[in-house]
This record gives structure tokens, C-alpha cells and sequence, in this order.
């Protein structure tokens, strides 16, 4: 290939005629048209100064443009034609200037950047003469960029470095490194002896190939104070200015001594020497081919001559040569590390064999969790690992497990958790994702909350495959301490062992920190779980968990060993209750759950107090409760219940009556509950609305009926009995009499309770006899005036003069005046047949009576009503009336007595006319006045008796006589 066109060029020089032209640009290729910055090109890559310090001075050099695109190579020599006869401008000699334009890619590619080849190219160019300006010179064939990359490594390369790396110092360290570090240290190196040719291009060798051909080089006759653009000097001349210029440093090669202005402690060393020493000391004969087939292929323009040792170049040497890793990594700067931690992320296989084989962790200095060591080195980490997932979980897995036990992820769990995680990331078996996370990933999590789990991998894996333990893992996370008794459901959901179990839940005990009552749901949740499975709890295996109970309650202790028995008692599980629940609601909750339908009398016994006095709780209960459910169901197990339980008579009925299960109140319960009203001297007045409906009443025996009877009684208080109660036979009659007597005798003060207990008496059916019976026996004070008058005139026929007459009056004698004013006006008015009855049997002798005259006045006023009701339905029981009333005390003014015979005028037969003309014959000598016979007599006519029986009247008291009067009749 003709690539002769393909690099630009250019001369300075003179034009061969014979005026001399002077030094100016004599020939360019037709693209360098900005001629200026080539003269300044020129004038800023100068070989020496004017004059060159010898006649007949030759040079060559190559430099990187400004740009870096492209390399000049550079020739200077006197011009000479063919002949090589000197030429010369207006007669005297003059030095041409050769300048070629290389791509540089063109030279890391084709050449690996052995730019010596195209200077020892460039050495044997002649340099064309020119007569006039030539605009579109043409270069000759570069041919090291013509021939063909070589296949196989260069052996005498690789000779001449082994060759020099044996060149040491005094101290044993090789001149070659020693120049290399030169370099890298932004220093000049001189080399005053020309034949070391060999040396420069080893010491090129070295280098990568892209940084070879940044290496300025000037080689020939040289002036070192003008050659200031050249990194490399080789000098061919010994002419010398003496004091070295700034950061030019000279190899003296005979002595094996640099020489100049330098730091020893800074100037030999760098990290790529540092690098390729650790490389060269490898006891491997292949090293130096290995080594350069590697840097050969390293075309990265970004690196520097000052700095070749980058952290991509690091590793890409450290990925061929593994063994040097931590001699290499201990020489790096902090900054380097760091980069270099960075670039491992993008080779993954060295990043993988440096953190396993070259314990790259173990290298890290982390003082601080800030520290950017850490971080890189976490994300290095996840980088292998997310890499690794993509293909195979279980070695991902392996990966991250070892990873985390460094201590830059103990240190820290958000790194650890985030790193297992990744390990995640690809395709994975249910049964493996379950492993990883009952293991490691359980007990990290619990370290976050809902939103960091959200995006992790291992939530969704989760969704994926088990959305219920995804769910409850999202609840855990979002409300903690209050859904603790969802971590069993999912430990049993991701099949954890007990002792992967007892490990989480202490982790999430001791990271949230929950309140006892928090932390209870999950032993609940775990006691659950035993009764559900049918197994015994595993305090053995849930030690952990059982430790931080007994720490918060030391009770446990003793209850755990309990609930390891093959049977649990129901004295295990109160003390299980008690420890668990200060609340005693909550206690019996806790029971009727676990042990309702195997306990239920147990567990009711313990809810029946609770829910007696709050009726929201009760019928609660009457909804939820196991036990209440299971009793329910077994009536013969309810009725047993009752009869041992007869205190929660009261409960039960309004259990049952919630329940709507009023069949099942039977008599046990109804004698239970007449029990407790009389111990408590009240009745509840739900139940009596209860027990006196006709639903429950239809199926009273006679003892149920009495039995509220008698309560009614004892408390003095009124159940209004509904219709169908029995009729009692005499014995029931009799035995209701006595405990009637009883109760009232032993608890009646007030005569409202005995009038209530005889109407309840009179509605059961007894006679006026037995009523009266309990009245005559019941104390003093529990019966009054109105209740004996009450029941004696239930009927008139019946009342007894010696008991209850006496009974009566003695009630009587105890009315005030005013009491006893209402008795004569109101209440005997309204019925004359007892007023008749109390009459004759002695009431108008009674001294509360006659004691005030007042009341004596009313009496006998009382007596003239009576008297003339009487004698108007019987005349001859009036009249017999009258005559007992007649001799009392309270008519023993003749004026009274007249008043009262008077009131006993009666209309009547022949008979009765005779007992009347008796009766007037008898008032008639009472009267003392005229008017008073003349009104008799009338009457008596009015009467009908004859006029012989009217003088007969009227010869009985002539006293009561005048003239008209005894004229009239006589």
C-alpha cells in the first residue's frame, strides 16, 4: 500500500540558488496551507539555538502536536544533493528541516507506539533540495507503517530489556526502571552517550503502547537549553553548559548515576514502575513476553506519561498477572485506590478473583462508615454479585454470604442487606429464595421499613411467588410493633426452622424494641400455631424468644416449661392468661379463643364475671364466644353448669335471653336467680321482665312459681305474674300460708308489704280465713287500721268477734282525729253494711270515739245515717241498733237519743206497727215540750197507726202535753 500521500510534510531549509533566500518554508503538502503555524512549529521544536554546537550538526526527534492527534517526526542535517556534495543559498552552506505528520492512532495501531522504529526511519531519509517553494510536496513511504503488525513477539526486544533490567545501580535497582520513573515524575532524562539507543527503546518497551508515543525524543547533535520540548534527550555531542537545566536529569552511564536537581526519594519512584517491578519480580522466564504483549495492547489515549499507572492500566496488568495484586494495591495512592475500586466495577472477573483469592477486602483502610473506600468497595460487591445472579443464583449467593463477612458490611446493614439482596436479582428457585431469606435476609430487613423493602429484589421475588408473604411482609414493615403476630405466618409460609425462627424473632424483639403488650401478639401468634399444628410450644428451640418474655415477665418461666406438656391444664392456661393480660377481658378473650370449645365451663366461669354489669360486652360475648357456643349446644352440660355455678344465675339468663334461647332457662336457674335477689335485697328488673314472660313462665313447675313468689315477698317488691299459673292443692295452699306467716313475721315492718303479700295470697287462691290468719300474725307495726278492715271485711259473715274485732279495734284506737274524722264521713259511708257490722260489734263504744268530742259528735251523726240505711232495708234490726246504741255513752243526752230514735222512724206492717207504737211509747216519755209530742203524733199517723193507738202515745207522758194538744186528740 502507497501511503506516500497519505502524511502531510513539510521543509524549512533555504532554496539551493544563487542569492541566498534565507531560512523559510520551502516545500509543504497541498493541506498545510497555515503557514504560520508551521514556522511556529518550527521555532518552538528546535534542536539548539543560532549556531548548533558543532559544524556539519545532524538531528532527529518526533513530538506529539499540540492536540495529540498527531506526531511530528523531525530531521535536521546540512543540505547536500545526491551526492552528498553540501549544497548551498547564495553561495554558502545551510541546514535543512524535514517535518512529517503522523496520525497517532496510526502509530499505536501499526507500530504499538514504537516510535523508535520511525526515528531510526527518519535517520536514514535524505532531505530533498528545493529551488523554489513547492506546494505540494509528497513524503516517501513511512515503511515501519507499511509492513505487517507482527504476530509473534519480537525475541530481541525482549533480549534487550532482560539486557538492561540487569544494569543496576549501586543499590541493585535496575537503571532502566530508575530512568522510567524519571519520566513518569514530569522529569527530562539526558542520556550523553548515543550508542544507548537500545536502552531508549526499552525503555519505550515499557511503557503502554498509546503513552510510548507521547514520549517527546531528540537524538543527534543537541543543545539541551533549546531541545526543552524533548522528554528523551540523546546526546551525541559532549558539549555541555554545565549546571543541568531545570527538570532535566542526566544518566551517566559509566558511573550508573543520575545527575541533576532531584528529590531521590520522590524522582525514582512511581506507581508503574512500582507496577512493572512487582511484574518483572514474578520467577516466571515469560514474564517480559507476557508483560509486553500486554502493554502493546493498550491503545487508551487518556493515559499520561506522567501517570501510565491509571487504574484501567493497573488492572488490565493485574487481570494477566494476578500474584501482584497486593504489592501493587499497598504502593497505590488512596486517590488510585479508590479510582481503581471504580474501574474493577467494569471487569467484573478480575474484581470477582481479586475479593476471593487476593482478599482485596482485607486491603481496605475504612476508619469511618464516610469513608469512600467503603463505598466503592460495597458497590464493587454488588457489582460481581449483580453480575453473577444473571447466570447462577447459588454462586451469587456464595459470593455475597462470604462478602458480608468483611467488616465493612458488619458495620454496616444497610450495604449487607443490599448486597444479599442482589444476589437475588436474576432467575431463582422458590426454594432458594425461601433459604436466603430465612438465613440472612430476615434478620437484616427488619432493620428498614416499608418503602427500602418496596424496591428490593427480594420483595419481588416475593410478589412473584408467594404474594402472601410479600404481603405480610409488607405489613410488618409498615405498622412493626403492632403486627408482630403476623412474623410466625410468615416464617411458616417461607418454611423456616425453629431455630431460624427463634433467630428472627429476637432480631426483630431486640431491633424494634417493642412494649410488652406489643410483644405478646407474637407468643400468642405462636401458641396459636402449636394448637393449630397440634403440637407442644418448643421452648428448646425457641430460646431467644423465650429469653426476652421472661425478661419482661419472670412468670413465663414456669408457664413455658407448662406448655411443653404433652396436655396442658386449664391451670397452665389461666396463668398463661394471667401472665399475658393484666385486663381480664382480655384474659378470658385469650381463652375462649384457644380452649372455648374444649374448656367451655372453664372459660365461661372466668367470662360470666366479667360481662355482668356491661351489656355491650355480654352480648358481645353471646356472638363470639367459643365456649359460650360450644355450651350452648350441649344442654345437658349447660344444665350441670347452672346447678355448680348457681351465682351466675343473673349472667346466664341474660346470655340466654341475648341469645334467644329462652327454652333453656329452666328451674335450677330461676331458683338461682330468687336466691340472688334475696341476697341482695333487689330484683333486676330486665330479668323480672325476663322471668315473668309467658314464654318462660309456660314451662314453670308450682315450686317455680312460689319460688319467685316467695322472693317478691322477701324483698317486698311486685314481678306482676303473668296469667297460668297452677292452682295449688291444700297441701302447696298450706305450705305457701306458713312461709307467708314466716316471711312476714320474721321481715314485714311496714303494713304496704303486708297488704301486698295478702294480695299476692288472695290471687293463689287462699281464703279470707287464711289471709286473715297471716294478718292476725304478722308484727304490730307491719299492719294498720285500713289493712285489718280491709281483709275482715272481705266477708262480714265471717268476721271473728273475739280475734278479729279486737285485732281491728286496737288498729283503731291509734288514728288520730283526723284519720278517724275520714273513717266515720268517707270510708263507712261508702259501705253500711260494714258500718252496720262494726256497729253492732262495738265501734261506737271504742274510746278513741267518745275521747274527743269532736269525733263523738261525728260519731253519733254516723250513727243517725247508719240507723236510718238499716231501718229503711230492716226496720227490726234498726231498731235493735238503736237500742244498743241507745245505752252507749255516746247518746246519754236525752237529746241525742232522740235524735237517734228518731232516725230510726220506720214505715212498716201490723207486726211492725206494734214494735213501732212500742218504740214511740218508749221516746215519748223523753219529750218535754208540747212540740215535740204533737210532732210524734204526726209521724205515728203518718205511719199508720189508728187514733186510739195515738192517745195511748199520748197518755204515756202528759207532762209533754197542753190544752190544744189534749183537746185535739182527746
Amino acid at each position: 500500500m502507497n501511503l506516500a500521500s497519505v502524511y502531510n510534510s513539510f521543509v524549512y531549509g533555504k532554496f539551493v540558488t544563487e542569492t541566498d533566500s534565507g531560512y523559510r518554508l520551502v516545500a509543504r503538502s497541498t493541506d498545510l496551507t497555515n503557514e504560520e503555524h508551521l514556522g511556529t512549529m518550527v521555532e518552538t521544536y528546535r534542536f539548539w539555538g543560532s549556531r548548533p554546537p558543532e559544524k556539519n550538526a545532524e538531528a532527529i526527534g518526533i513530538f506529539l502536536e499540540e492536540g495529540n492527534k498527531n506526531l511530528v517526526l523531525v530531521k535536521v542535517e546540512t543540505a547536500v544533493d545526491e551526492s552528498k556534495i553540501e549544497a548551498t543559498s547564495g553561495g554558502r552552506t545551510f541546514r535543512q528541516r524535514h517535518y512529517i505528520i503522523i496520525p497517532i492512532d496510526s502509530v499505536t495501531k501499526q507500530l504499538q507506539g514504537r516510535t523508535f522504529q520511525l526515528l531510526n526511519w527518519m535517520n536514514t531519509q535524505p532531505i530533498r533540495l528545493f529551488s523554489k517553494f513547492e506546494a505540494d510536496l509528497s513524503s516517501p513511504p513511512i515503511e515501519p507503517l507499511n509492513e505487517p503488525l507482527p504476530t509473534e513477539l519480537n525475541q530481541e526486544e525482549v533480549n534487550k530489556i532482560k539486557c538492561y533490567l540487569n544494569d543496576t545501580n549501586n543499590e541493585g535497582q535496575p537503571l532502566l526502571l530508575l530512568a522510567l520513573a524519571v519520566l513518569n515524575n514530569d522529569k527530562r532524562l539526558l542520556l550523553t552517550d548515543n550508542n544507548r539507543i537500545d536502552f531508549v527503546e526499552s525503555l519505550l518497551l515499557l511503557l503502554p503502547a498509546s503513552v510510548r508515543s507521547k514520549v517527546s525524543i531528540a537524538r543527534g547533535i543537541l543543545d539541551e537549553e533549546y531541545c526543552n520540548w524533548a522528554k528523551l534527550l540523546i546526546k551525541a555531542n559532549n558539549s555541555s553548559r554545565g549546571k543541568l537545566v531545570d527538570k532535566l536529569i542526566r544518566l551517566n552511564y559509566g558511573s550508573k548515576k543520575f545527575e541533576g536537581q532531584f528529590n531521590r526519594d520522590t524522582t525514582f519512584k512511581s506507581d508503574y514502575v512500582t507496577l512493572l517491578q512487582a511484574i518483572l519480580n514474578i520467577p516466571d522466564i515469560d514474564i517480559i513476553p507476557r508483560l509486553l504483549k500486554q502493554l502493546d495492547s493498550i491503545e487508551d489515549n487518556n493515559v499520561t506519561l506522567e501517570d501510565p499507572a491509571t487504574a484501567n492500566i493497573i488492572i488490565r496488568l493485574i487481570k494477566e498477572f494476578p500474584q501482584i495484586f497486593q504489592q501493587v494495591w499497598k504502593s497505590l495512592s488512596s486517590t488510585k485506590q479508590i479510582q481503581f475500586l471504580k474501574e474493577l466495577r467494569d471487569n467484573l472477573h478480575l474484581a470477582e478473583i481479586l475479593l476471593l483469592k487476593q482478599k482485596l477486602l482485607e486491603q481496605l483502610p475504612y476508619e469511618t462508615e464516610d469513608n469512600e473506600f467503603v463505598r466503592e468497595s460495597i458497590a464493587l460487591c454488588q457489582s460481581v454479585v449483580a453480575d453473577k445472579s444473571q447466570k447462577d443464583f447459588q454462586k451469587a449467593w456464595n459470593l455475597a454470604t462470604h462478602f458480608v463477612t468483611n467488616k465493612i458490611f458488619q458495620d454496616n446493614i444497610t450495604a449487607r442487606f443490599e448486597l444479599l439482596d442482589t444476589s437475588l436479582a436474576g432467575e431463582i428457585k422458590v426454594e432458594d429464595l425461601y433459604n436466603s431469606f430465612n438465613c440472612k435476609l430476615a434478620l437484616l430487613l427488619v432493620n428498614f421499613d416499608a418503602v427500602k423493602i418496596h424496591t428490593s429484589n427480594l420483595y419481588s421475588q416475593l410478589q412473584t411467588k408467594n404474594s402472601r408473604a410479600a404481603e405480610l411482609l409488607n405489613t410488618l414493615l409498615t405498622k412493626r410493633n403492632t403486627a408482630l403476630k403476623h412474623l410466625p405466618q410468615l416464617a411458616n409460609l417461607t418454611g423456616m426452622e425453629e431455630s431460624e425462627q427463634d433467630k428472627f424473632y429476637q432480631t426483630v424483639l431486640d431491633t424494634w424494641s417493642p412494649s410488652y403488650e406489643d410483644g405478646r401478639e407474637l407468643l400468642i401468634a405462636l401458641i396459636d400455631q402449636t394448637q393449630e399444628s397440634g403440637s407442644q410450644f418448643n421452648g428448646n428451640t425457641l430460646v431467644k424468644t423465650r429469653a426476652w418474655f421472661e425478661g419482661k415477665k419472670p412468670e413465663f418461666s414456669n408457664i413455658f416449661i407448662a406448655l411443653q406438656q404433652p396436655s396442658i391444664t386449664w391451670d397452665n392456661w389461666k396463668e398463661l392468661a394471667k401472665a399475658l393480660y393484666e385486663n381480664q377481658q382480655h384474659s378470658a378473650a385469650f381463652l375462649d379463643k384457644r380452649v372455648g370449645t374444649i374448656l367451655p365451663a372453664e372459660v365461661l366461669e372466668t367470662w360470666l364475671p366479667i360481662i355482668a354489669e356491661d351489656e355491650n360486652l355480654r352480648r358481645e360475648f353471646c356472638q363470639n364466644s367459643s365456649a359460650w357456643e360450644q355450651l350452648r349446644s350441649q344442654r345437658e352440660h349447660f344444665d350441670q353448669f347452672v346447678v355448680t355455678r348457681p351465682e351466675y344465675a343473673t349472667t346466664l339468663l341474660r346470655c340466654l335471653r341475648d341469645s334467644n334461647r329462652l327454652d333453656w332457662i329452666n328451674s335450677n336457674l330461676i331458683h338461682s336467680l330468687c336466691d340472688y335477689w334475696n341476697q341482695h335485697k333487689q330484683v333486676d328488673d330486665d330479668l323480672r321482665t325476663l322471668v315473668t314472660n309467658p314464654d318462660v313462665t309456660q314451662k314453670f313447675t308450682y315450686h317455680d312459681w312460689l319460688k319467685l313468689q316467695y322472693v317478691c315477698w322477701t324483698i317486698g317488691t311486685d314481678l306482676n305474674l303473668p296469667p297460668g299459673r297452677p292452682d295449688l292443692g291444700v297441701k302447696e295452699k298450706i305450705e305457701l300460708l306458713d312461709r307467708a306467716i314466716e316471711i312476714a313475721n320474721n321481715l314485714y315492718t311496714k303494713p304496704t308489704q303486708t297488704r301486698r303479700l295478702l294480695q299476692a295470697c288472695k290471687a293463689w287462691q287462699l281464703d279470707s280465713t287464711q289471709l286473715k290468719d297471716i294478718l292476725r300474725r304478722v308484727n304490730d307495726q307491719a299492719r294498720d287500721f285500713e289493712l285489718v278492715l280491709d281483709y275482715i271485711s272481705i266477708d262480714l259473715e265471717a268476721i271473728d268477734p273475739t280475734q278479729d274485732i279486737p285485732l281491728l279495734f286496737t288498729q283503731l284506737s291509734r288514728l288520730l282525729p283526723k284519720s278517724l274524722s275520714q273513717l266515720l264521713n268517707d270510708r263507712l259511708k261508702q259501705n253500711f253494711p260494714l258500718a252496720e257490722k262494726l256497729l253492732d260489734l262495738g265501734l261506737y263504744e271504742q274510746h278513741c270515739l267518745l275521747n274527743n268530742n269532736e269525733i263523738q259528735s261525728e260519731l253519733r251523726r254516723f250513727c243517725h245515717i247508719v240507723v236510718q240505711y238499716k231501718s229503711k232495708q230492716n226496720w227490726s234490726q234498726a231498731w235493735e241498733l238503736v237500742k244498743k246504741l241507745d245505752l252507749s255513752t255516746a247518746f246519754k243526752d236525752d237529746s241525742d237519743r232522740l235524735e237517734l230514735l228518731n232516725a230510726v222512724r220506720p214505715t212498716f206492717t201490723v207486726q211492725e206497727k206494734k214494735l213501732l207504737q212500742e218504740y214511740a211509747m218508749t221516746i215519748v216519755k223523753l219529750y218535754t215540750q208540747p212540740q215535740q209530742m204533737r210532732r210524734l203524733l204526726e209521724d205515728s199517723s203518718t205511719w199508720g197507726l189508728s187514733l186510739t193507738e195515738q192517745k195511748e202515745i199520748l197518755k204515756a207522758n202528759r207532762f209533754a202535753c197542753d190544752f190544744d194538744l189534749v183537746f185535739q186528740y182527746l
